[in-house]
């Protein structure tokens, strides 16, 4: 494809943001973008917009065709929404209630007692550390990105610390928009680009329903297709799981969930990768 114009790379800004350029046109406008401050802040605007648009859920799409029907730029959806709902609790907090201890125990990462400036520190070191992957940097120690964060985080004022957590976020999602099947190393493992954003928005989610309980405010929720999303995710890791507890079994599972964002899983947990058995016999 053919450099662009200003003119040209702006009346693409909209399809861009919603994910609808092809890998030609999101070259070309993005060469724009770098050599257009202006235009890029606009593209910036768009992406954060269509961000917001991720939280409205026209209609639940039947359980049997919601892999066909969440696009590829759903993930990125989710991480937009679960990040712009966090913001936007931590908005309301006074100066104060950056202090403020949160409530959690679910976490691989000791958290309780962390206040909000503290976990803000930390989902941002790792949102960096994901970006500069995407940007081509190799794996690093989470831990001990995350230990520094959380230690200099009494540094930061709370715009200082949002301030940086938004710029790694806008590098994730120009990063996975760009490609997703970029491998990142994750959890020891190495995964797509488009699976760690959604393993991303699911702990961003839950520290910030950990704030809320910490000040005694109802708990949000995604949508159901975007807790879809996670519950595939974790069907897709369970067999690891499964394997990394000790637990062997040939065979195939089906795992089904109720509510909103449920569905139906076969599962192989074993060496069958073929197509699951027919006629209900999976166990």
């Amino acid at each position: 494809m053919n450099a662009l114009t200003v003119g040209e790379a702006s009346e693409l800004l909209a399809a861009l943001t919603l994910g609808s350029c092809d890998a030609a046109e999101l070259a070309a406008v993005e060469a724009v973008l770098r050599g257009n401050p202006a235009l890029a802040a606009e593209a910036d605007r768009l992406t954060e917009a269509a961000g917001l648009l991720g939280l409205v859920a026209v209609r639940e799409p039947p359980l049997e065709l919601r892999r066909s029907v969440l696009t590829p730029s759903a993930p990125v959806g989710l991480f937009a929404s679960v990040s712009s709902s966090f913001e936007g609790l931590l908005s309301t907090l006074p100066l104060a209630g950056w202090g403020h201890p949160l409530q959690a125990d679910w976490s691989r990462h000791d958290v309780s007692g962390w206040t909000a400036r503290e976990v803000v520190a930390h989902l941002a070191a790792i949102d960096e550390h994901f970006a500069d992957q995407l940007d081509g940097a190799p794996p690093a120690d989470v831990e001990h990105l995350i230990d520094a964060a959380v230690e200099a985080s009494g540094t930061l004022t709370p715009p200082q610390l949002l301030k940086r957590r938004a710029e790694a976020q806008i590098r994730v999602v120009r990063g996975v928009r760009r490609n997703p099947e970029t491998t990142v190393g994750w959890l020891g493992a190495n995964i797509p680009a488009r699976v760690a954003i959604i393993e991303r928005s699911f702990e961003t989610w839950l520290h910030a329903n950990d704030l809320r309980r910490g000040l005694r405010l109802a708990e949000a929720h995604p949508s159901g297709d975007h807790l879809w999303l996670m519950c595939d995710l974790g069907a897709t890791f369970l067999p690891a799981a499964l394997a990394q507890a000790g637990f062997e079994h040939e065979g195939w599972l089906q795992l089904e969930l109720d509510g909103p964002g449920g569905g139906r899983w076969p599962i192989s947990l074993g060496s069958d990768t073929g197509q699951p058995p027919s006629g209900g016999e999976i166990g």
